[in-house]
C-alpha cells in the first residue's frame, strides 16, 4: 500500500511562497528607498543665500557677484540694460529677494529655471492693455433684449 505524504507537498509550497514574499518585500523596500532618496534632495540653489554690499555699481557687477556666490547662471539678451546703476546691501538673503530688490524700479523681470536665471525686458504697454480691458468691460456690460423668431416669424419658445 502506497501512502501519499501530503504534508510534504504543502510544506514545499509554503516554503516557496515564503521565499517569493521575502523577495517581493525586499524589492518594495528597495523601490521606496530609491524613490524617497531622489525626492528628498532639496534644491540647494533655490534656497541659496547671498551677501552683497555694493553701492552705485552697474547691474552686471551685481549679477557676476551672485554667480560667484551661487551655482546660478544669468541669461539675458541685448534689450536688458546691465549698465544700469544699482545699490544693494543684503546679508544672508535668498537670491530671489536680492533680485526683487535690485530690479524693483526697472523694466527687467526674472524667472528662475533650475540653475538658470532668465532676465527679460518688459515693454511699457500697460496703458494700451488697460484701454483694451476698459473697452472689453464696457462691451460686456451691455444688455441686449428682444425676441428670437424662426423663418416663419413665430417666436421660438425657450430661447432667451
Amino acid at each position: 500500500m502506497n501512502k501519499n505524504n501530503l504534508s510534504c507537498d504543502v510544506l514545499k509550497k509554503k516554503t516557496s511562497l515564503n521565499h517569493f514574499l521575502l523577495i517581493m518585500r525586499t524589492a518594495i523596500i528597495l523601490l521606496f528607498t530609491c524613490v524617497f532618496i531622489s525626492v528628498a534632495e532639496t534644491g540647494h540653489s533655490q534656497n541659496a543665500k547671498v551677501s552683497l554690499n555694493k553701492n552705485n555699481v552697474n547691474l552686471k557687477e551685481v549679477l557676476n557677484e551672485i554667480e560667484n556666490q551661487t551655482d546660478y547662471l544669468f541669461i539675458y539678451n541685448n534689450e536688458v540694460n546691465t549698465n544700469k546703476t544699482v545699490s544693494v546691501n543684503s546679508k544672508n538673503r535668498t537670491v530671489r529677494e536680492v533680485l526683487n530688490h535690485v530690479l524693483r524700479d526697472s523694466n527687467i523681470d526674472f524667472s528662475m529655471e533650475g540653475n538658470h536665471i532668465i532676465l527679460s525686458y518688459i515693454e511699457k504697454q500697460l496703458n494700451e492693455k488697460n484701454e483694451e480691458n476698459i473697452e472689453t468691460a464696457q462691451q460686456q456690460s451691455r444688455t441686449i433684449t428682444g425676441t428670437i423668431v424662426d423663418a416663419k416669424g413665430e417666436t421660438i419658445i425657450g430661447a432667451n
